[in-house]
């Protein structure tokens, strides 16, 4: 928990921002008072795109992504420095997340046949009419690597666990929500 003390992009005004949540709506660029009317005033306004996911299929096109991937991959495995997210939704048990060339694209696979991969990219979605646009989901131009574990992979391999009869709760489980 962490709190600044900030002064408002627009009014000016001096507060204090805590990095937990502010219950009267503040941001961190503006004060409770501004950022009620921005929200107020954007709310007529719909989301009209969002980022989903599109299958390379040209295996010449894959091939060559792939390629550069794996150099991004090797160079931030050799400097440490990238992030294993544990759980992101996939069918396959293994999810990596690429920025490359201002794209976002994901490689999966299974941990039986890592070599048989699936790659995509994300691509700009049109709500309002219900399509994939001709354009690509702009992302930064920073090369980035993320591994991640499916929730597919967890649940496969779990054995059937047998129906028995619990035992009435005696108070000695112990119960923390943070």
């Amino acid at each position: 928990m962490e709190h600044y003390i900030l002064r408002c992009k627009h009014c000016k005004k001096e507060y204090i921002y805590c990095t937990y949540g502010n219950e009267d709506g503040r941001s961190k660029e503006y004060c409770s008072e501004c950022q009620k009317a921005i929200n107020d005033a954007l709310k007529s306004i719909p989301v009209k795109f969002k980022p989903v996911r599109a299958r390379i299929t040209d295996e010449k096109e894959k091939q060559k992504i792939l390629k550069e991937l794996e150099n991004i991959k090797s160079e931030a495995e050799k400097n440490n420095i990238f992030n294993v997210v544990s759980l992101l939704s996939s069918n396959k048990d293994n999810i990596d997340r690429y920025t490359y060339n201002g794209k976002t694209y994901y490689v999966e696979y299974d941990d039986e046949t890592p070599n048989d991969k699936c790659l995509s990219v994300e691509v700009e979605y049109d709500i309002i009419n219900e399509k994939t646009t001709s354009k690509f989901w702009r992302a930064t131009n920073k090369s980035t690597f993320q591994h991640g574990r499916s929730y597919n992979s967890i649940f496969k391999n779990l054995k059937k666990i047998p129906i028995q009869k619990l035992s009435m709760p005696d108070g000695q489980l112990l119960w923390n929500d943070c």
